[in-house]
């Protein structure tokens, strides 16, 4: 088992993480409003965390299913 797939299973660690990136990117989307700066970035930052993440699902949960149709 990969690094990346023992990420996947810790479901505890991948929630707590993603949920990191997410708040670490509104603390830093605030910041940058308060001070005037351009926040146009942000909201694809926001898109990629997401997106990156459902492929994390997408590529395990595919795995998960190939092995249970095939346990051989």
């Amino acid at each position: 088992m990969d690094r990346l797939e023992q990420f996947y299973k810790d479901t505890g660690m991948r929630e707590a993480v993603k949920a990191f990136f997410i708040e670490s990117l509104k603390e830093d989307a605030i910041d940058r409003v308060l001070t005037g700066e351009d926040t146009t970035g942000i909201h694809q930052a926001h898109g990629f965390i997401k997106a990156a993440f459902h492929k994390l699902d997408a590529q395990y949960q595919a795995k998960k299913e190939k092995n249970v149709n095939n346990p051989h």
